[in-house]
């Protein structure tokens, strides 16, 4: 069983595809599920639950099916990011919630989206990756806020937890190719993945019993 958080976007309809296509029960939670093609919907081994990171009912229903493993596409939109009031704590304070009824329902595993914001000591200088993110510091800076804001929330807060923080920089939507994981500027990834890619990554990841990412940042590309 695989609960998918932002499974509705691009990124999210790919891996929700992808987890069907492995023969796993998927668990969608979405503020639209309106949005998943009918085809989706009426696939036997989906369940949708629709409600917002603040539906402590509706977080704590999607619990209730005992997931394996959580994979998460949320994070904040650049155009929300314009409009800084509009989002606060809101990834932050959502995980919270998440992170409790994980401990609640004995969930351990899960894969949380972040960016090429988020800086650990493995990772070597890297003149592209300086550009983006002053980019997204200076024009999306709320964005930037809530990333790094979420990466310090596991970090702090959630050591009882299998999790892993993905990082991810520019999205394409073309076919699968070779996928590299590893740290920023080593030579081995770059800045750039296709959701397909990401899809095939997160799915892999979340059937592995043993990952050598977890509390850790690999950047996939």
């Amino acid at each position: 069983n695989i609960l998918i958080f932002g499974g509705t976007g691009p990124s999210g309809v790919a891996t929700v595809n992808l987890a069907l296509a492995h023969g796993h029960n998927v668990i969608i939670y979405a503020r639209n599920p309106d949005k998943l093609s009918p085809e989706t919907l009426a696939h036997p081994n989906i369940k949708v639950f629709k409600g917002e990171l603040t539906d402590t009912a509706s977080l704590s229903a999607a619990f209730s099916q005992k997931p394996d493993a959580v994979i998460s596409l949320l994070g904040p939109t650049a155009s929300a990011s314009l409009m800084p009031w509009t989002i606060g704590d809101t990834f932050t304070d959502g995980y919270r919630r998440i992170m409790a009824e994980m401990r609640n329902n004995g969930v351990k595993r899960i894969l949380v989206m972040g960016t090429v914001s988020i800086y650990v000591p493995e990772d070597k200088p890297s003149l592209g990756r300086a550009f983006l993110v002053w980019i997204v510091y200076l024009l999306v800076h709320a964005a930037w806020r809530q990333i790094i804001g979420i990466s310090e929330l596991f970090q702090n807060e959630a050591q009882d937890l299998d999790w892993t923080i993905f990082r991810i920089g520019n999205l394409g939507n073309g076919p699968v190719g070779e996928i590299s994981e590893g740290y920023i500027g080593d030579g081995n990834t770059s800045l750039g993945i296709q959701r397909s890619e990401l899809a095939e990554w997160l799915v892999g990841e979340a059937e592995k019993d043993d990952s050598r990412w977890i509390k850790g940042f690999p950047s996939v590309s």
